[in-house]
């Protein structure tokens, strides 16, 4: 197939399938699982030919590495995200770790923002501490002062688009120009709107990752990550996985092209009915405030109509600071279509709360917030969206 002819949907629907491609099946519409940990060669002149296309190509040898079926999903993820290289990990986590610690090493300074994604601040704070790596958090959306934050041992600026939980937009462009600049790497997490609606690389990140266990697999029954580079960094991120053997497993990696097929007709679903939600929150009289990118009055929304061609489906709503901590999970423990959990990008709406200051710590950052109550993270998912609507005004009207 000549992929450039045909739309992204038509190439999700069609690339990396069994009858398409030699080795990956036989004329299966899947590929097929391998699971092997032990791959044969007929004599030691095969091993050598091998490790010479191996530097090449990157063709798998051992089981660890993963199998063609690995090869074909990290083939149509770098495709998607206008990258060159692509890694698939064992989990989100997997993919910040593999990620970091490939560009950075002792003595280095790490500038990373505020509104990071909790074990991603954990990991920064206590591994690469650690490790002899420096950590300062930044505002995302104020790059005067995170400008001046540079020190002559930055290595590496990471941020989220969005930030986790409060939703906050940064200026993408002007990160990754800041990181030009001074001869920084830039790495962001693009799990919430994916390479379809945001393809960073393509965009000017150095370096894109995203928990393919959200939006990717689909469906709440996988783990995996993705790391994707451009040319200078790309090959960084493959010697550092194997350095690690930071690899996905085989029924995953299946289980990840399966979601992939459907990943356009999930997402336009999804945020339309997101969008709708949130907006009906927004009116509410017991919202303080919704947090949703494609909502005008969210922070850095103009960064997202400007640099991304879509939304999807997890956003976050601050609660009045007249509704207790306790009267609030009353109020989450009463929806019927909204299951409490912490995950999210399945086909399932889910609702959980947070206590913020546990995940901020860049100066000054509680002052947007100070006259908010308790904050309400949901994810929509494939559900009737007037259904969840209703489910949300009765467990609100409730609340007191």
């Amino acid at each position: 197939m000549k992929k450039k002819k045909y739309s992204t949907q038509t190439r999700l629907v069609h690339d990396a399938t069994g009858h398409r491609q030699p080795g990956l099946g036989l004329g299966t519409v899947n590929p097929p699982i391998y699971r092997g940990s032990t791959l044969l060669y007929d004599d030691f002149s095969q091993i050598a030919e091998w490790n010479e296309r191996r530097k090449r190509s990157g063709e798998v040898g051992y089981g660890i590495m993963g199998s063609d079926t690995t090869m074909a999903l990290e083939e149509i993820l770098a495709e998607l995200d206008g990258g060159s290289h692509a890694v698939a990990t064992s989990s989100g986590l997997s993919a910040v770790s593999l990620a970091l610690t490939a560009c950075l090493e002792s003595g280095d300074h790490l500038l990373i923002a505020d509104n990071v994604y909790g074990p991603a601040r954990l990991f920064a704070d206590g591994f690469l501490k650690k490790y002899g790596v420096e950590t300062t958090f930044f505002d995302p959306l104020d790059l005067g002062t995170t400008e001046r934050m540079i020190q002559s041992n930055t290595k590496v600026i990471y941020f989220e688009t969005p930030g986790s939980l409060t939703f906050e937009m940064p200026d993408a462009r002007g990160l990754y120009s800041m990181a030009r600049k001074h001869k920084i790497i830039s790495i962001v997490d693009t799990t919430w709107p994916t390479s379809l609606y945001y393809p960073a690389v393509k965009e000017g990140a150095d370096i894109s990752l995203a928990a393919g266990t959200k939006y990717y697999a689909g469906h709440s029954d996988a783990f995996f990550g993705i790391v994707i580079g451009n040319e200078k960094v790309g090959p960084m991120l493959r010697h550092q996985s194997t350095l690690m053997g930071n690899h996905v497993g085989p029924d995953d990696v299946y289980l990840a092209l399966r979601g992939l097929r459907t990943l356009k007709v999930r997402l336009d679903a999804i945020s339309k009915s997101a969008v709708k939600v949130a907006k009906y929150l927004e009116k509410h009289p017991k919202i303080m405030s919704v947090r949703h990118p494609a909502l005008p009055k969210s922070p850095g929304h103009e960064h997202w109509k400007e640099q991304f061609t879509g939304s999807t489906g997890l956003f976050g709503a601050f609660l009045s600071p007249k509704f207790t901590r306790a009267a609030s999970e009353r109020m989450v423990e009463s929806l019927e279509l909204f299951g409490i959990g912490y995950s999210w990008g399945g086909f399932e709406s889910l609702a959980v709360l947070y206590d913020l200051p546990a995940y901020r710590s860049a100066p000054d950052w509680d002052k947007a917030f100070k006259d908010f109550g308790p904050l309400l993270r949901l994810q929509i998912g494939l559900e009737e969206p007037d259904e969840l609507i209703s489910d949300l005004n009765k467990a609100l009207e409730a609340l007191s």
